[in-house]
């Protein structure tokens, strides 16, 4: 029997980027995000204009195409999967934008969360539409269902935001408005609930909902975990610096500049360490002190961070947090640096990230970034007139075929999660024609 699944992927692909392009709503609503301007209720929006990009691509799927007329889980599985990915992907990092935004605009020094994939929900899906024996039966299942699936992922980003700010100590409150014409289930949720007594329903919504749930940051205080006591989140916090020359930075600014994107650290756990100088040009040395610091910190829960500056001066930075540092107190001593950072093995995604890592490599203007797990050890080299934008272009696509580029390569279930962060990024590398990246173990 023929594969039709390839073929059906790339043809449905195709035209949800023609669909989700063609909706001039979707790239106003977009540019607002980027621009750092807008609320979760436009987040919202542009999910709808994703979901129904999506739902319009899924219209033109009938079951002429496909085998008896059914869609098996083998196609649902390598069709369907990968569009509903790609529409969580496309909405969520828009949410987290958000969320960036509104911490920032409420002097909160938190990287926002992005909510992982409900993989349960997508799994139903696949189920129900490979349980029936016509898919002219389920092909209703790929409209509605998708737009609130959707406009789902704005919410579960806002309620990941909200339990992560809670448990770090704040208090912050979700607002869910009705729409108009609601029904009597939703009505009754309508309201603003402070953490932690928020409702587990207030995140929900079913078919054809259009309510709005938004965020409010509440009071601006936080309250330490541990000892209960108050403090306004203004101050950031109290960063204890060890023998740090004077950099010109403000150290109470707080940005994840290397990372898996995560949490920070206990209040008040920062270090900065200035170790002394080195020759950068001096090889031995330099392999000395890296390997030294590799051996100390790699495996450890907690990521760390070695800067040589292009003067020769040796710093050293952790927050004790499992998913980031913080060397933004450096300023503009990191142009020009060498710098390696430990990923924790309950965080490490083998490989650079490519929404903390990467970004900041290309803004900080480092020179040669290095990161450590307890099984690998990736480098990447600063391309010569290379932007973000031009390299996250190519990385987005090649995201998108990230399970055909790993099948390719014979990467299999049981690899994958091993090896994906470093296909795409080592394949972004190939398409753009650099050399720039590499990885190797390091055990």
């Amino acid at each position: 029997m023929e594969d039709i699944a390839p073929a059906l992927l790339e043809q449905l692909q195709n035209l949800f980027a023609k669909n989700l392009g063609d909706r001039p709503r979707a790239a106003e609503l977009l540019e607002k995000i980027q621009a750092g301007g807008a609320g979760y209720a436009d987040a919202g929006d542009y999910a709808e204009e994703v979901g129904r990009a999506l739902a319009d691509a899924f219209a033109t799927l009938t079951g002429e195409a496909l085998p008896d007329g059914r869609m098996y889980w083998n196609i649902a599985d390598r069709v369907i999967r990968p569009l509903l990915e790609t529409d969580h992907y496309l909405v969520t990092d828009a949410a987290v934008q958000v969320q960036r935004s509104l911490n920032t605009a409420a002097g909160l020094g938190l990287n926002p969360q992005a909510a992982p994939l409900n993989t349960d929900r997508v799994d139903g899906l696949l189920n129900r539409l490979a349980a029936t024996p016509q898919f002219a039966d389920v092909a209703w299942l790929l409209q509605e269902p998708v737009i609130t699936f959707s406009r789902s992922a704005v919410d579960e980003t806002l309620q990941t935001n909200v339990d992560f700010q809670g448990k770090a100590g704040l208090h912050p409150k979700v607002v869910r408005r009705t729409a108009s014409k609601c029904c009597a289930w939703c009505s009754n949720l309508a309201g603003s609930y402070t953490y932690p007594d928020v409702p587990k329903d207030v995140y929900r919504r079913h078919e054809n909902c259009r309510c709005v749930v938004e965020y409010d940051p509440g009071s601006g205080r936080r309250q330490n975990v541990h000892t209960k006591a108050w403090t306004n989140t203004g101050g950031r916090g109290t960063i204890k610096t060890e023998n740090a020359p004077n950099t010109g930075a403000d150290a109470r600014t707080v940005r994840i500049l290397r990372g898996t994107g995560g949490t920070l650290g206990e209040e008040g756990s920062t270090v900065h360490k200035f170790l002394g100088t080195i020759d950068p040009a001096d090889t031995e040395a330099m392999n000395a002190l890296t390997d030294t610091f590799c051996r100390q910190y790699a495996g450890l829960s907690y990521e760390s961070m070695l800067v040589v500056t292009q003067a020769g001066e040796v710093h050293f930075v952790t927050d004790h947090a499992p998913a980031g540092v913080d060397c933004t107190y450096l300023g503009d001593k990191l142009r020009g640096s060498y710098n390696i950072h430990t990923h924790p093995p309950e965080t490490t995604q083998f490989s650079f990230s490519t929404d903390v890592d990467l970004p900041a490599f290309f803004a900080d203007g480092s020179a040669v970034m290095e990161a450590v797990d307890y099984k690998y050890r990736y480098r990447f080299e600063r391309p010569d007139g290379l932007t973000f934008e031009q390299w996250d272009t190519v990385r987005y696509q090649t995201w998108l075929e990230r399970n055909a580029l790993c099948a390719a390569r014979g990467i299999g279930p049981d690899d994958y999660t091993e090896n994906v962060q470093h296909i795409i990024v080592e394949e972004t590398c190939r398409r753009l024609g650099i050399q720039s990246y590499r990885r190797w173990n390091y055990v």
